[in-house]
């Protein structure tokens, strides 16, 4: 009986590990594919695809009714479609504000990726972001909104990863530290700002979705400003409004219709400085692959903080506040619960 019992055991772990191996896309996958995997993927990333969708957003929106009025007529391929340009409903508008949050998404998701599948410190990242399929990205993403940056080599430390992944290894932080008579720590946090930043500001995929699909209320370019004893709330710039879903008090799930403003100048920056760390990040791993374990000179292009992003866009006017701004509070955005019948006794 105990024979029996152990060989059902025993051709149950070896079905598991064959299961497993079946799983794993790196069983038995030849090593040296690597360097041609590599060298494809740096040699051909887009590194200036968000600039020049930025780019022609902002022509977009500088051009003239004529240029305009041209947008809506279409040819190709023996289809010819001519549509009215109506001035009055601000569609182009309205379509660049959308494409410019759009593009925000996007751009620090592909930032988080790439961050992400480089953490793994593996022979072909390239592999790792194959396999970061969306449980797996969010889980990641979950953990560094935590301060835990090292969720996919968990046998260095936090700082470890991040110098590996930002400056190839902790002896070229060093130099460099030393070179700008700065603090490691002090280097690192910035790092640790941004991908946070860009952790909390993809974690609510809702919002995405509601700039992807139109999902939105309306589209407004409101001015609100209440007055009191306090100073004065007062709010400019591009939002949306849309319905979303939260706990109230009594762990109720309700909808509330949430107002959020935005500054596309603001957006397009912060666009603009990620994709330039990311385009940093892959230059220096393209490096890193390409070397065959010989020693590189590294170009090491330090981040600007999150913080230091936001207030370049303040103090050059974009944002409007009163006169004094000790007594003007800047708001984001405004949530307005929708009304519910009083719960029965």
């Amino acid at each position: 009986m105990i024979e029996n019992s152990n060989s059902r055991y025993k051709m149950a772990k070896r079905k598991i590990a064959t299961d497993h191996k079946k799983e794993n896309p790196h069983y038995k996958f030849a090593e040296w594919q690597y360097r041609e995997i590599n060298k494809e993927f740096y040699e051909n990333y887009q590194e200036s695809y968000y600039f020049l969708k930025m780019s022609n957003l902002i022509r977009l929106s500088q051009a003239g009714d004529g240029e305009r009025a041209k947008l809506y007529s279409l040819k190709s391929e023996g289809i010819e479609i001519i549509a009215d340009y109506d001035k009055s409903t601000k569609e182009i508008d309205k379509f660049v504000s959308t494409e410019i949050q759009m593009t925000l998404f996007q751009c620090l998701e592909t930032y988080l990726r790439m961050y992400i599948a480089h953490s793994a410190l593996s022979p072909c990242a390239n592999l790792q972001l194959v396999q970061l399929d969306l449980q797996k990205y969010r889980k990641q993403v979950n953990k560094i909104i935590q301060g835990k940056f090292n969720g996919m080599a968990q046998q260095f430390s936090d700082d470890e990863v991040l110098a590996k992944v930002f400056f190839g290894s902790m002896e070229t932080l060093e130099k460099y530290a030393k070179l700008n008579e700065k603090e490691i720590n002090e280097i690192l946090m910035i790092f640790k700002e941004n991908l946070i930043y860009a952790a909390n500001f993809v974690r609510d995929n809702s919002e995405y979705n509601t700039f992807k699909h139109g999902f939105y209320l309306s589209q407004l370019q409101p001015k609100i400003s209440l007055k009191n004893e306090a100073g004065e709330l007062s709010q400019d710039g591009d939002a949306f409004s849309f319905i979303k879903l939260e706990k109230n008090k009594e762990g109720y799930r309700q909808f509330i219709k949430v107002t959020k403003w935005f500054s596309p100048k603001l957006s397009l920056n912060i666009a603009l400085a990620f994709e330039r760390y990311t385009v940093n990040m892959l230059e220096l791993w393209k490096a890193i692959y390409s070397s065959n374990g010989k020693q590189i000179q590294i170009q090491v292009c330090q981040q600007a903080s999150i913080s230091f992003l936001l207030d370049t866009v303040k103090t050059s006017g974009f944002i409007s506040d009163t006169t004094d701004r000790s007594e003007s509070i800047s708001i984001k955005q405004m949530s307005f619960p929708y009304a519910y019948y009083r719960k029965e006794d």
